[in-house]
């Protein structure tokens, strides 16, 4: 008598097995490129911000003070600037175009809400220069705002630069 071998196919319970570790294993790739992303805007970020940052020390170096922020909030790299109105502006840090250090970087995430932006602040002495309500807080602890610390007076978490006298605002 003779035997017939016959292919053994895989059972459906393998086959699902098969396809829930490929499935966690896709899960966990965008999991991990999505993290990347995140931290590779906040470098950009900060990155935009040390850009600002050199500028503004460049303009006190040749005027011997900051540039005097307007309004309640200061400059907010969102809105058009309030000198030039109905336009938009590629300098938001308006007397930083003066010296030919625009366009200013802006925001990177796209939003259209006006939440999220870069916002400068100064008396003319000390300043702060912020990114307010980020995606992530994917930077060192030592650049977030201390004034805007996660639920602290329920304002928006930020992080950037700022001096001293300015720390606190």
């Amino acid at each position: 008598m003779k035997h017939i071998r016959t292919k053994r196919a895989f059972m459906p319970i393998e086959a699902l097995f098969i396809v829930a570790i490929f499935s966690l294993l896709v899960a966990s790739l965008l999991v991990i490129v999505s993290l990347i992303r995140v931290k590779s805007d906040a470098t950009l970020s900060l990155g935009d911000l040390d850009q600002i940052r050199s500028s503004l020390e460049s303009y006190k170096r040749d005027g011997g003070s900051y540039p005097v922020s307007c309004g309640f909030e200061g400059y907010l790299s969102f809105y058009d600037c309030p000198e030039i109105p109905n336009a938009p502006n590629p300098c938001w840090i308006v007397p930083l175009g003066n010296m030919g250090d625009c366009p200013l970087p802006r925001e990177r995430t796209g939003n259209t809400d006006g939440m999220s932006q870069y916002v400068y602040k100064s008396n003319g002495r000390d300043y702060k220069l912020i990114y307010v309500n980020p995606p992530s807080l994917s930077v060192p602890s030592e650049r977030y705002d201390p004034a805007r610390l996660p639920g602290k007076r329920g304002l928006p978490s930020a992080y950037g630069y700022w001096t001293a006298g300015a720390k606190n605002w």
